[in-house]
């Protein structure tokens, strides 16, 4: 059963109205997966939501292709669903570029924040935050953008997440509770707004504007990386840039570039 913090719930609520905001928020105290939440809401509305949901922990939480997701103790986990333009449905470069707008929101607690394509946050060598977007239609068949958020905080000494890179936070130290508490709701005030403001107004300018910021938002810009496809093959070689509809260009070590939609990359420890 979730139970609702409704301390945090009207602190969150609050300072979403003051900046004008449409969402209505929720907070709990635990659930299985915001993303989860946030999309069964979506599927029972008749016409269109504006939410975030926020969870002060998850027991399922997961990333792209059903990866499992865990986050440390001081962690921010939170989705926005917000309705698209039905001329946006399947908006090319969505994870680019909400990423994009998180990394802006990000970069004021840490300037090393940079974005790893398609969709994860990193700091220096680490991975410091996790974004999953999906399509949701309501009843109607309105469809809703369900954007969710799990961020490293701190690390501390136990609960470090678990997934197959190395993790990393927004703080090397750890805070104490006040300022955790503190961190966390201004964290989720400015990432829900600036998703929801990402959004409602997406355009075909909104990929064009990520893609000329490439080489300012590349984790690994200068890097040599590790790409592997679906079928297992791997190839070496650097990140070029990002395509017309959000795809990575990738330049292997014989010279030659290739477009690639789904993939993933991890850098050469030894580069």
């Amino acid at each position: 059963m979730q139970h609702c913090n409704c301390t945090k719930q009207k602190l969150l609520s609050e300072s979403l109205a003051l900046a004008g905001s449409h969402l209505t928020a929720s907070w709990v105290t635990t659930t299985t997966s915001t993303n989860d939440d946030v999309k069964e809401l979506v599927k029972n509305t008749e016409d269109c939501l504006w939410t975030v949901r926020v969870a002060d922990v998850q027991s399922a939480g997961r990333g792209t292709r059903g990866r499992s997701w865990s986050a440390p103790e001081a962690s921010l986990l939170l989705t926005v669903g917000i309705p698209l333009a039905t001329s946006t449905e399947n908006p090319a470069g969505l994870s680019l570029i909400v990423g994009a707008a998180c990394v802006d929101v990000l970069k004021e607690f840490n300037p090393e924040v940079r974005l790893k394509w398609p969709n994860d946050i990193w700091i220096n060598g680490g991975k410091a935050a996790g974004i999953l977007c999906e399509i949701v239609h309501s009843r109607s068949r309105f469809p809703h953008a369900v954007v969710g958020i799990g961020v490293n905080i701190c690390l501390g000494q136990t609960s470090v997440p678990t997934t197959d890179v190395p993790a990393a936070a927004l703080f090397v130290q750890s805070l104490k509770a006040d300022e955790l508490q503190a961190i966390r709701l201004r964290l989720a005030v400015s990432l829900a707004l600036a998703i929801e403001s990402i959004c409602s107004c997406l355009n075909c300018g909104a990929l064009a504007e990520v893609r000329s910021k490439w080489p300012q938002l590349d984790a690994f810009a200068d890097r040599t990386v590790l790409l592997t496809l679906p079928s297992g093959e791997m190839k070496r070689g650097r990140v070029a840039g990002i395509g017309a509809v959000g795809e990575l260009l990738f330049i292997d070590e014989g010279g030659r570039m290739s477009a690639f939609s789904d993939a993933r990359i991890r850098p050469l420890e030894n580069d």
